[in-house]
């Protein structure tokens, strides 16, 4: 016999006789519960559809791809290889334009050839969009070649892991570099830690940026 039965009384209305021995005889009313023990399990939910990136635009795919970044950087490199050998012929004397993806510009005219000084122009835009192509190419050479086969032989298989593993391990080495280069390169530049040994046509903002001495008054 069900531990739950209903019995009608004398006016007709209805009242639940609970079984003493039924583990759940403290429930009534709204706190029974709404599905029978012995029916089927609820159907589980459908499974939530797997994440998928979407594909990169043609004009972005530098910014994944190294061998898409590689023939970008390349193209500077040949035009300008062209230029060197076929400007003698067609036009001496003039400068090269494509030096400026990869070589600075804008250097001041009567800078010392030993000590060059330069200043801000808009060709600095085109130095900059290289250099960006440039480090995504590093970027991605690191994430795919290094750090994904390093991931993987720790044992990560989850794609959002690899894929975290790999752009800590870009900031490691791009950190640790740069990090070791600045102590490398802080000597040489003007800042409070070298003013005091640098002689006096250094230590002058305006000699610095035009290459002339200072006036010495007196």
């Amino acid at each position: 016999m069900s531990p739950r039965r209903r019995v009608h009384d004398d006016d007709e209305s209805s009242r639940l006789i609970v079984d003493p021995s039924d583990p759940g005889h403290h429930l009534t009313g709204p706190f029974l519960p709404q599905t029978p023990l012995s029916a089927s399990p609820r159907a589980q939910s459908p499974a939530t559809r797997a994440w998928t990136a979407r594909p990169v635009p043609a004009h972005l795919r530098w910014a994944t791809q190294p061998a898409s970044a590689a023939k970008l950087l390349l193209v500077p490199v040949l035009l300008y290889a062209n230029w060197l050998l076929t400007a003698p012929l067609l036009a001496p004397g003039w400068p090269n334009p494509f030096a400026p993806f990869f070589l600075l510009s804008g250097r001041v005219p009567d800078s010392p050839a030993h000590d060059p000084r330069y200043q801000k122009s808009y060709l600095d835009l085109v130095f900059i969009a290289y250099n960006v192509v440039f480090f995504s190419l590093v970027r991605q050479l690191i994430v795919l070649r290094i750090c994904k086969p390093v991931a993987r032989y720790f044992g990560l298989r989850k794609s959002g892991k690899i894929e975290r593993f790999g752009e800590q391990g870009y900031a490691l080495v791009y950190f640790g570099f740069f990090g070791a280069w600045g102590y490398v390169t802080l000597p040489l530049l003007l800042s409070p830690f070298t003013a005091s040994h640098t002689p006096a046509s250094a230590s002058c903002p305006s000699s610095r940026r035009t290459g002339t001495r200072p006036a010495i008054s007196g």
